[in-house]
């Protein structure tokens, strides 16, 4: 086709009424829809164009977030074209899940009951790794005598755990009579 003293090669055609027409490809049209109308006039016939500019002349916008993507679940974005308004819309990838590098204590460990750790992911509850931690060793106190010992019966002291009050009973050992200790109780029953 030659047009403004020089030659291109035609880049759309058509037929009508058995007459073939040949338009020259502009990348950009006058509409700014890309929604072209086009009327080309040769010898003796009209010919008549509707060109309608495929996806690919699109300019996208940015997007827009429709669903944010989670951990397991993916996301969805919206872009719109920034000449004609059409939409099309994105899967975005699901997350995957991103755990901490430090163990988080999801139950503390007491005296009479396990704990338990875990990775936590940092965007979602999901944990990795869930472990038991051992319980806890009881922290007595110095405890209190509810029976003296003497030198025939064993006394009795009860402990009391400082972080659970959890009670133990403990039996002591007789008194061990030294040889002046048994003379003096001798003496007194003597009397």
């Amino acid at each position: 086709i030659t047009a403004d003293n020089a030659s291109y090669p035609p880049s759309i055609s058509g037929i009508q009424n058995g007459i073939t027409a040949y338009v020259l490809n502009q990348m950009k049209w006058s509409d700014e829809k890309h929604n072209i109308s086009l009327s080309v006039t040769g010898s003796s016939n009209a010919f008549d164009f509707n060109i309608v500019y495929s996806d690919i002349n699109h300019i996208w916008d940015n997007g827009t977030i429709i669903k944010e993507a989670t951990c397991t679940e993916p996301g969805i974005k919206t872009y719109t074209c920034t000449i004609c308004n059409k939409t099309k819309t994105e899967t975005v990838a699901a997350l995957g899940h991103s755990f901490s590098k430090k163990w988080i204590i999801d139950k503390p460990a007491t005296c009479q009951n396990e704990g338990i750790k875990s990775y936590h992911c940092t965007r979602c509850n999901e944990r990795q790794n869930v472990t038991t931690i051992s319980k806890l060793d009881h922290e007595w106190d110095n405890g209190i005598i509810i029976t003296e010992p003497t030198y025939t019966s064993e006394g009795k002291i009860k402990y009391t755990c400082k972080n659970c009050s959890f009670t133990k009973e403990v039996k002591t050992e007789c008194l061990k009579e030294t040889k002046e200790d048994k003379l003096a109780r001798q003496n007194k029953n003597a009397l």
